[in-house]
């Protein structure tokens, strides 16, 4: 791997040590690692620069391992306002050291309300078969004095894709502009190019320009925002849109009445879900850490013409049945959970 260079024992102390690495080679850190964590424990916590902008944000470890190498606590957080203060964490435990996960946090950032510092949900499996048996909401006072609470069931859901789009289908059923909008999407064939092709959708739509996609790779590749072997990371994947000059927003902790909202405006939205649930209706094991976003598409649209089964419709370049794929809203939103509810929000 000649591009990847060691730098350097950043820190060496009581709690563990520091290592930090260039991967890039433009001589600085964009990733290290730590060898037990700060409070002392066993264990390894690695922070990544997925942008290159010289800023950490995005985190994961483990810690607690017992002698056979098992994590007892796994956890992922993010930065993704890069401000320095975390905007996410997640984390799964095993409580009963049965090897397996059975409770997991969720910290989201609250940016909306400046009383309000985290929003809390936590689920625990009792019986061991990877569903919520336990599940309660809560918010972090920006004043850390004490919770609000709010105790409910879970629910969890998954079905198979259920075809494609009828371009026929009344307008008055229908949010967004999805027959319009499937006339530009292709397939990616096996590559990483997801996230490329959304945007390249959403450019073709909102500026009428017909892009070919080597050229755009390439721009992407040369300015380190996408690598054929790995993709595109969550921050990375508006930088073709800003340099074609697109008006956009990228907001996290999105919710569908928000999306539905922007489809109802003209926006164009480009989503990340994890691929498995939309493609083979895999289960949403949430106390799994592989349950993660893997995938970004485009939803162009929602059918109401079933008031009772309403279905999300994609531009999904990663399926050969992509163009206007339709599936059931629970499934989306179990998907797109799993992605944060990352939503880039884009406008004419």
């Amino acid at each position: 791997m000649e591009d990847f260079d060691f730098m350097n024992l950043l820190y060496e102390g009581d709690d563990g040590l520091s290592f930090g690495f260039d991967t890039t080679g433009d001589n600085q850190v964009d990733t290290y690692i730590q060898l037990n964590d700060p409070t002392g424990q066993s264990g390894w916590m690695q922070g990544l620069d997925t942008t290159g902008n010289g800023v950490i944000d995005t985190y994961q470890g483990a810690w607690d391992l017992d002698e056979d190498g098992f994590a007892e606590t796994f956890f992922l957080s993010n930065d993704y306002d890069q401000d320095g203060s975390l905007d996410y964490i997640k984390t799964y435990s095993d409580i009963n050291g049965d090897g397996e996960f059975d409770s997991v946090v969720t910290f989201h950032a609250d940016n909306t309300d400046p009383t309000v510092a985290y929003r809390v949900e936590a689920d625990i499996d009792f019986t061991g078969d990877h569903n919520s048996d336990y599940h309660y909401e809560a918010f972090i006072p920006a004043d850390n004095e004490g919770l609000d609470i709010d105790y409910n069931g879970a629910a969890i859901g998954s079905a198979d894709a259920n075809g494609c789009f009828d371009p026929t289908t009344p307008e008055e059923f229908v949010s967004g502009t999805p027959a319009k909008d499937m006339e530009v999407w292709q397939c990616q064939g096996n590559t990483n190019r997801c996230a490329l092709f959304s945007q390249l959708f959403t450019i073709e739509q909102l500026t009428g320009q017909q892009i070919d996609i080597e050229e755009f790779a390439d721009k992407a590749v040369e300015n380190g925002w996408f690598s054929e072997e790995g993709g595109t990371t969550a921050l990375n994947m508006d930088k073709m849109l800003t340099y074609y000059k697109v008006d956009h927003d990228m907001v996290f902790d999105a919710n569908m009445e928000q999306l539905e909202s922007e489809l109802n405006n003209g926006s164009k939205l480009i989503v990340s879900v994890d691929s498995g649930q939309i493609w083979y209706g895999d289960n949403n094991d949430i106390f799994s850490p592989a349950t993660r976003a893997d995938h970004a598409l485009q939803v162009i649209g929602i059918d109401h013409s079933d008031l009772n089964n309403p279905m999300v419709i994609l531009n999904d370049s990663g399926s050969l049945s992509g163009c206007g794929e339709m599936v059931p809203l629970d499934v989306f939103e179990n998907a797109w959970a799993a992605g944060d509810h990352q939503m880039i929000v884009c406008r004419a």
